[in-house]
């Protein structure tokens, strides 16, 4: 969130950049982002909230992130079976 609202201060003509140009500002973003983040911290968001799911309603017959976790996490050739 404060990383696209840094680019949208700094590029303001962001959709006039080239592709080049975007790339290379986005290697200089990741890598300072990258340098100042802690990869020991605890995550405190829900899973939902991480995959971009979470203000969606399952639809009838729909499986949830729990129900679908065994059909992930089993071996292919049993996949075809369950399927």
């Amino acid at each position: 969130k404060i990383v696209k609202k840094q680019l949208k201060t700094k590029f303001p003509n962001w959709n006039r950049l080239t592709k080049k140009e975007k790339k290379e500002i986005a290697k200089q973003v990741l890598s300072a982002v990258a340098a100042e983040y802690d990869f020991q911290q605890d995550i405190e968001e829900t899973k939902e909230n991480l995959l971009g799911i979470e203000g969606q309603v399952p639809v009838n017959g729909m499986m949830n992130l729990e129900e679908s976790k065994p059909l992930v996490t089993q071996p292919q050739s049993l996949k075809k079976e369950v399927v």
